[in-house]
């Protein structure tokens, strides 16, 4: 079931055919012109609603990136890092400073080489893994809400363009297109779309680009950013949703 965010976003953009199907008065009156006309115009303004919802949830796209890779990623690491002063600490020789200290005092030491570089590249791959599942998980939700916009632009839009075509052929003036293509929209449930406009699209990535600005100054200990970063994935994952 689509969101309301992407509800919203279904509808924003439309407002330029609303214009284009308003502009029928200026048509010959000839019958098969006009329906040639106004066919032409829907299918470039649903080309047009189809481009502006992708660049729209591309920018959003990015913008979640941008908050995994300067926000999340440089917190995992030291997360992790953290955990593995709190290793050697202890006395666990199993942590990458041991490991590394020991390679420093044996630069000879085949061994003891080959130990620092697979404790490091196991930590990497760790933190890599981590970091990817947790920006595959923000991202699922805007890639649904992109399928789920994208199939209700295409939807509204046929159904438009097959209402036109068997309408048209029978009214006999301009101004009886005008009016059946209101009652088209109306009962695609579109009443009001002259006076909608893309604001609330436009807002939505506007709000997810604010928040991953504001993020991004997010800085402390591992104890003290642990809660900052669970309550920003929180405030990130409402966003998303459109909450």
């Amino acid at each position: 079931m689509a969101t309301t965010f992407a509800i919203r976003l279904a509808t924003a953009g439309l407002l330029a055919c609303a214009f284009l199907l308003g502009a029928c008065a200026q048509v010959p009156k000839e019958s098969v012109e006009l329906s040639t006309t106004v066919g032409r115009d829907v299918a470039a303004a649903h080309e047009s609603h189809r481009k502006l919802a992708q660049t729209l949830f591309a920018r959003i796209k990015r913008d979640v990136n941008r908050f995994v890779d300067d926000v999340y990623a440089p917190y995992q690491i030291q997360f992790v890092l953290d955990r593995q002063r709190q290793r050697q600490a202890a006395g666990n020789p199993a942590n990458l400073f041991s490991v590394l200290e020991a390679a420093g005092q044996r630069p000879r030491d085949a061994q003891a080489q080959k130990d620092a570089i697979d404790v490091m590249q196991a930590i990497v791959e760790a933190v890599r893994a981590d970091v990817e599942e947790y920006r595959g998980m923000r991202l699922a939700p805007v890639l649904k809400q992109e399928e789920e916009v994208t199939a209700a632009i295409d939807r509204v839009y046929e159904q438009i363009k097959r209402g036109n075509a068997t309408v048209t052929a029978h009214l006999a003036s301009v101004v009886k297109v005008h009016e059946a293509q209101d009652e088209l929209l109306r009962k695609a449930n579109l009443e009001g779309l002259r006076e909608k406009v893309g604001v609330s699209l436009s807002n939505a990535s506007e709000r997810v680009a604010e928040f991953v600005g504001k993020a991004k100054a997010v800085e402390g200990s591992v104890d003290a950013t642990t809660a900052k970063v669970n309550k920003l994935t929180v405030e990130l994952d409402k966003l998303l949703k459109g909450d």
